[in-house]
């Protein structure tokens, strides 16, 4: 609105009675549509259209301008950090690649960059016995391999029993190849089924029973 009546008023004081309507309707109208569009060539656009007014009004439309597409480029980085904050924390299904194995039962997806925790089972923490080898079966089960996984909530076994988020963690139930991956791990000696938050889904196939 600054940038319309500023060039309005530079218009009327640089062209004769005459013409002043004629410009100052196409000032409006050009400055109408840079504001809109935000064109990132604002100061080519300045430059072409209003090359007939003075030096102090051009500068002042210019600085109104750049100061109108920093506004709008404000706006649609806030506008797009929210959009993606929302995925984030909404989305409840996820198909990708997995970028690093974190350990037994945690590992992170690429797209969207979450950690995932495996929903129901148990597999030991650093520094427990057979933590390595929990860690280095996943591997080779899951790193680099696209995924399919649901948070809890969504069908999984442990929905009514867990939440869906474990600290920095998404709680789902994952798939690999069309295999159960915490049933992989049960099944391998790797993780213990955990009763308390998926029922009997591992029990019967757990040989450890946390």
């Amino acid at each position: 609105m600054r940038l319309i009546l500023w060039s309005a008023i530079c218009a009327r004081t640089q062209v004769s009675q005459a013409r002043g309507s004629m410009l100052l309707s196409f000032a409006v109208s050009k400055s109408v549509e840079a504001t809109t569009m935000a064109l990132p060539t604002t100061s080519g656009f300045v430059h072409n259209e209003f090359f007939h007014l003075a030096p102090d009004c051009r500068k002042r439309g210019l600085s109104d301008v750049q100061a109108g597409n920093r506004d709008s480029m404000t706006r649609t980085i806030i506008a797009v950090v929210f959009c993606l904050l929302s995925f984030t924390s909404n989305a409840e299904e996820w198909t990708s690649k997995v970028s690093r194995v974190i350990d037994g039962d945690t590992f992170q997806l690429s797209r969207p960059l979450v950690r995932i925790r495996l929903c129901g089972v148990d597999t030991p923490e650093k520094g427990q016995r057979g933590y390595r080898e929990a860690t280095q079966y996943t591997k080779a089960l899951v790193a680099g391999k696209t995924v399919q996984c649901r948070t809890v909530g969504e069908g999984t076994p442990c929905d009514g029993r867990s939440r869906k988020k474990s600290y920095d963690r998404f709680v789902a139930q994952c798939f690999v190849d069309g295999n159960d991956i915490a049933m992989e791990l049960v099944e391998a000696g790797h993780a213990c089924a955990w009763p308390k938050y998926s029922g009997q889904h591992y029990f019967k196939s757990g040989r450890c029973i946390k």
